[in-house]
């Protein structure tokens, strides 16, 4: 058998737990070791073949005390050293933060002298040629880097084990009865939400989530009218998603307060089987748009990063879509009356072309077989 040592986001983030799932699922006869808070594990706790070590005090303790003699992440080398490869799966894993280079972490992956392999990111935003240059540098010492747009393998392109293709989690195999079709008395409007002040870069983001949080109230008394149910779903509870939708719904008129349900992401069945009832999706997370296209659920993007815009343009450039910026310029109505989603051909062609993402470590497993 044998053993991977995932790393990524693992903090209760929908989209960041269905990259977990699919590699699951696709190498089901591989054991998969993810380090993980205690607090975020409750995602993982139906798939058999991954392990989560808990990220509790005394391995946290032991990590500080070690660090101060120089030794670094100590328990994620630990285990590490346990398994046969690394894979790094993640989206926006390579954000330049203040005047960062390569991480401790990933330094250590290379001084492991185990395979790595990178699935599923895009590079940046980053702001010093120095920072390019380290990543580069980084990029040809690893076995494989897979990013999901163009914009960031056309800066790696000429090293040979770096590619590009569609998102993980557009190659999401769908089961039968996640397709029924779902019979209820109302029709039903998911609406993503962001904290804005959390994800939007700008001198001016409490202004932008004023407006957001405004344009979103509007929307949900407008889908009211229409007879839907509306869900504000935060895909994470972590990035204060939940903190943002309760906030718009407390802004809401209590006598209409009983058409709106607030639901915050733990356990991934029970998200998908919630998106996969939507008639109509309103995405501002990166991934409820993919789940979008992936469920084939008519929506509105509102786009608040420029991977956002950089896979829409990729993929699907007539994705219906706004900048969370420019939200307040947009009537409810409008949003309401022009969703749209990936038609069938196109989403057979993306979904095919996401199996890409694995063609590193599929090669891998099949030479060392």
């Amino acid at each position: 058998m044998s053993k991977i040592y995932l790393a990524g986001y693992f903090r209760k983030n929908l989209g960041d737990d269905l990259f977990v799932k699919t590699i699951a699922n696709r190498y089901p006869t591989s054991s998969i070791t993810i380090l993980v808070e205690p607090k975020f594990t409750e995602p993982y706790v139906d798939m058999p073949n991954v392990k989560v070590v808990k990220y509790v005090f005394y391995r946290r303790l032991l990590n500080k005390l070690l660090s101060i003699i120089g030794v670094t992440d100590f328990i994620e080398r630990k285990l590490i050293s346990r398994n046969d490869l690394i894979v790094e799966i993640g989206g926006s894993i390579f954000q330049q933060i203040a005047k960062e280079g390569i991480t401790s972490r990933r330094l250590n992956y290379l001084k492991s002298n185990k395979p790595i392999f990178i699935i599923g990111s895009n590079f940046g935003p980053y702001t010093t040629d120095d920072y390019y240059k380290t990543y580069k540098e980084y990029f040809s010492k690893v076995n494989s880097v897979v990013f999901r747009d163009e914009e960031s393998f056309s800066l790696f392109r000429e090293i040979l084990v770096v590619d590009v293709a569609p998102d993980v989690v557009l190659g999401l195999p769908i089961t039968k009865s996640n397709n029924e079709i779902v019979q209820h008395k109302k029709k039903l409007a998911v609406v993503s939400i962001i904290n804005i002040v959390d994800k939007v870069v700008a001198t001016n983001k409490n202004s932008i989530q004023n407006s957001y949080d405004r344009k979103i109230k509007e929307l949900i008394l407008q889908l009211i009218k229409r007879n839907y149910t509306i869900v504000l779903f935060g895909f994470s509870e972590a990035e204060n998603d939940t903190v943002a939708a309760n906030r718009i719904f407390s802004s809401i008129p209590s006598h209409v307060r009983n058409n709106v349900l607030l639901k915050s992401h733990d356990n991934i069945n029970d998200s998908l089987d919630i998106l996969q009832k939507a008639d109509i999706m309103f995405s501002s997370r990166f991934h409820a748009m993919i789940l979008g296209w992936r469920l084939q659920i008519p929506q509105y993007v509102f786009s608040y990063s420029q991977k956002t815009n950089n896979v829409i343009r990729d993929l699907f450039p007539v994705q219906a879509n706004i900048d969370v910026r420019q939200i307040a310029d947009i009537d409810a109505e409008f949003l309401i009356d022009n969703v749209n989603t990936m038609d069938k051909k196109t989403l057979e062609n993306v979904s095919k072309s996401a199996e890409i993402q694995f063609k590193f470590v599929d090669q891998f497993f099949k030479n060392n077989s």
